[in-house]
């Protein structure tokens, strides 16, 4: 099939690299940097499990040629001017889209039309730093769904095309599978603002102190807007978890993290978190993708993920302080290119209370001391 990744980033080569492995012919569309590097040298992709290889995958700054599938996997602010520049090439094909947050859908819809449009969510760990060459975490697995149609036939079909490339399952539930994914990934935010690795800001008292409560902000957005968010695992089976232990973690994170954040009170939830980080995902350097954009000196996504809370939390009459703060210390950190610590992510009246509550006193990073 001829495959067209419009995003050339982490997720998109590592998507582009899979299904040129499965014998598609794939096509990526990218910058002109990591166009030209990829079709110098090709696409270098080092994965923890698989060792390195690169891949020979044609790369193009504007797409011409129609292809028979399209996987949208710009950020979520890239994908209006992204389905604008292809939206010719990509006329009649179905569009996958593969974006953060849960806007992704209805913004390519209004430029490529609500037909055209298929919904995923992304449950993979893949960082792009330099141009031509990604680091794959773990691969993970892609969710499908219809956003617009009842019939979920088209994307099943789907689901068999991408299967061979990475494990591909197909919701009923495609807004309750990306809100629950967007609350995990409200915590991309403190590692951007900080440059700490997820792990690390897990192990610390203040750290695993704002997680959950940005996490419990986006709950009670999520409940008040009338979402009922999604806990399931999506077919994982039990020998495709034992195959990837760091797999089967983050789908058990994923699965139960919102259930503890509505029935456990903030303690034992970050004591839940703490359990996590000394886990197999505790040797991983996961920082999330608004870090890397913020490592590149690109605009990065946040006002879709941590923004999305506060706006929404604002039409809600729902008070986002742990969101508010952390996305006013983001913007900040794009400007300046600076990282924060710790205690500056929390409103101020509630950081004080930190530095002398029953957290215990906080080290220069937010840390024990």
């Amino acid at each position: 099939m001829r495959v067209a990744v419009v995003g050339a980033g982490a997720i998109g080569c590592l998507l582009g690299a899979r299904l040129r492995e499965a014998g598609h012919d794939v096509t990526l569309v990218g910058r002109a940097d990591q166009v030209a590097a990829i079709n110098r040298d090709g696409l270098l992709v080092r994965d923890a499990r698989r060792g390195a290889r690169r891949y020979a995958l044609p790369s193009v700054t504007a797409l011409v040629e129609r292809p028979e599938l399209a996987l949208l996997t710009v950020k979520t602010q890239d994908v209006e001017a992204a389905c604008r520049a292809s939206a010719a090439a990509l006329a009649g094909a179905p569009v996958i889209a593969l974006q953060n947050g849960v806007r992704g859908d209805a913004l390519a819809a209004g430029v490529l039309g609500r037909e055209a449009v298929v919904g995923g969510v992304v449950m993979c760990a893949a960082s792009y730093l330099h141009p031509g060459e990604i680091a794959v975490d773990f691969a993970g697995w892609l969710i499908l769904g219809e956003p617009f149609r009842a019939s979920r036939e088209r994307a099943r079909a789907l689901a068999r095309v991408l299967a061979p490339a990475l494990p591909t399952y197909v919701t009923a539930h495609l807004e309750s599978a990306r809100w629950s994914k967007l609350i995990a990934n409200l915590n991309n935010g403190i590692c951007a603002a900080t440059g700490l690795p997820l792990p690390l800001v897990a192990q610390a008292p203040l750290g695993r102190a704002l997680a959950v409560r940005v996490m419990r902000e986006g709950y009670r957005v999520a409940r008040s807007a009338g979402v009922r968010l999604d806990h399931g695992l999506y077919g994982l089976s039990p020998r495709a978890l034992r195959q990837d232990r760091n797999a089967a973690l983050v789908a058990l994170l994923q699965s139960t993290m919102t259930r503890l954040l509505a029935i456990l009170p903030d303690r034992a939830a970050e004591r839940a978190l703490a359990l996590a980080s000394r886990s197999r995902l505790g040797r991983l350097p996961v920082r999330g993708s608004t870090w890397q954009s913020i490592a590149r000196g690109r605009p990065s996504e946040s006002e879709y993920l941590n923004g999305e809370i506060v706006r929404l939390g604002g039409e809600l009459g729902v008070p986002t302080p742990y969101n508010a703060r952390l996305m006013a210390v983001l913007r900040e950190v794009e400007r300046t290119g600076e990282f924060q610590p710790l205690d500056a992510l929390a409103p101020p009246t509630i950081a004080q209370a930190a530095r002398v509550g029953p957290m215990g006193p906080m080290g220069p990073m937010g840390g024990a001391a």
